[in-house]
């Protein structure tokens, strides 16, 4: 490997310019398809093996996995960091495991290597042969520019840059290593920038490296992958599974109300993406395709940030911003009923909600501990012939020093059994949300599970979590929370 090792020396020198970045990132992904991606040389799928007979879906069913807010912090270790720097990223996991910093996490902190490797070897666990994998977004640790600056004390921009790449690099190779004969499908979060938090640059190296990261997880039939991901990190494509089902995967980054284009001089594609999101979704429906969407920040409120802001009177914080939330609802709104199932994440909780064109949307807990949850992932099971949803169990690892503090994962809760619901669809989730509203030990149960069983539940605003279900605009969540409004 010595272009690599090369690329290490210039990077750490702070030598790498735009085209340089393309080109480490783009070797980076030859070294991980080569080295630790295995299933590569295929395209990455293969064909899905059949349910077992006591499988939750029976005969023609299979499962997936959810993994969200990663943030991975290779920070977590000060005394490797030089090293890291230096090495191949092929070598990280083996300069991580000779680290003395063993602890699975704390909460208030990103994911240490030991986290990340814990949550890949439970999820695989639990789910040896997933038919596929979700990834909801952001990579990469919180302040990771500024942490990179203090450990890293005068390098350059390009240096900079190639560690991003790196670490891209690494935490790909050890999801493809967990999962390696699944399709793998990602999304972009705010985080996941060689720019900065809620900052890409529209068409540039960083997104250019990463299409050849990431092209070769999604199996044989990419879609629009390599025309539109490079360009702004989006993209649709056949779902790995289910036949004449869309899989559609937004960058809501451009939608967000903390959206900044510094980086992107001037560009903000938000606009470009929702018209090519009609135009997708008009291809669908013309061809009576189904539809999942699939992004990282959700549309609606952010339901702890408009708390922080006291009582009612208040001006709700929207995740979107106003002109974004308007367009997209407006698009729904022309194919209702086509888009069956969302998945989102960002506000680390695992939360329902109820958009107003149809489907709904599954918000999935974090990996991450820093917002003071446990982490977690989710396995789903579903039917293969329609894409239908039957059922999802969400494992947590507790960190709480007066429980198991970390000592091993365990099953947090089953769908079905903790709502007595019979699947999971829209129709069953108003169920839930009516009995949040008018049942005491359904709400407690909601909250209970909201920051992955960590902490008390927050009780005293539960109108807030159902409001935040059931509508998306700041007038309409006025309306709801402070008019304190009746069960539908």
């Amino acid at each position: 490997m010595p272009v690599l090792r090369r690329l290490s020396r210039t990077a750490a020198s702070g030598a790498i310019d735009a085209s340089g970045a393309i080109r480490a990132l783009a070797t980076l992904a030859a070294l991980v398809c080569g080295l630790l991606l295995q299933a590569c040389a295929s395209g990455g799928a293969r064909p899905a093996s059949p349910a077992s007979p006591g499988s939750p879906v029976g005969r023609g069913g299979g499962t997936f996995v959810l993994l969200s807010d990663l943030h991975f912090n290779p920070f977590y270790d000060p005394s490797l960091v030089s090293e890291l720097v230096r090495a191949d990223a092929a070598d990280w996991r083996r300069l991580f495991e000779r680290s003395t910093v063993t602890s699975l996490g704390a909460y208030g902190a990103d994911t240490p290597y030991p986290l990340l490797a814990s949550t890949l070897k439970a999820a695989a666990g639990e789910a040896p042969d997933p038919d596929f994998v979700l990834l909801t977004g952001d990579f990469l640790a919180h302040g990771f520019s500024e942490q990179f600056a203090q450990q890293v004390p005068g390098a350059g921009s390009g240096a900079y840059q190639q560690f991003v790449a790196k670490t891209m690099a690494f935490v790909t190779a050890m999801i493809r290593g967990a999962f390696p004969r699944a399709p793998i499908v990602p999304a972009l979060g705010n985080n996941d920038s060689d720019c900065g938090d809620y900052e890409l640059q529209p068409g540039g190296p960083f997104l250019a490296g990463l299409a050849k990261l990431w092209e070769p997880l999604l199996g044989r039939a990419s879609g629009s992958f390599a025309q539109t991901f490079p360009r702004g990190g989006f993209y649709s494509m056949p779902h790995p599974t289910v036949p004449k089902l869309a899989l559609v995967v937004l960058n809501t980054d451009f939608f967000s109300s903390s959206y900044k284009d510094t980086c992107a001089q001037g560009v903000n594609l938000a606009a470009e993406e929702l018209t090519w999101l009609e135009q997708t979704l008009e291809t669908a429906s013309r061809s009576g395709q189904p539809v999942w969407l699939m992004s990282h920040i959700p549309p609606g409120i952010d339901t702890y940030g408009t708390l922080q802001k006291g009582p009612c009177p208040l001006t709700p914080v929207s995740l979107w911003s106003a002109d974004s939330l308007a367009r997209f609802s407006q698009i729904l709104a022309r194919f209702p009923g086509l888009v069956k199932v969302s998945f989102a994440a960002h506000t680390h909780r695992d939360e329902i909600r109820l958009p107003p064109g149809g489907g709904y949307l599954h918000v999935a807990p974090a990996v991450s501990p820093v917002y003071y949850d446990n982490p977690a992932f989710a396995v789903f099971s579903y039917a293969r012939a329609s894409g239908d949803v039957a059922d999802f169990k969400t494992w947590e690892l507790d960190l709480d020093p007066k429980r198991s503090g970390g000592a091993k994962w365990a099953l947090e809760y089953d769908f079905r059994q903790a709502y007595g619901q019979p699947a999971v669809d829209p129709s069953t989730l108003r169920e839930v949300l009516r009995g949040i509203h008018d049942d005491p030990a359904v709400r407690e149960r909601y909250l209970t599970l909201y920051p992955v069983s960590a902490g008390q539940p927050d009780l005293p605003h539960w109108l807030a979590y159902w409001c935040a279900a059931r509508v998306f605009t700041p007038e309409d969540f006025t309306a709801c929370y402070c008019a304190g409004a009746t069960s539908p």
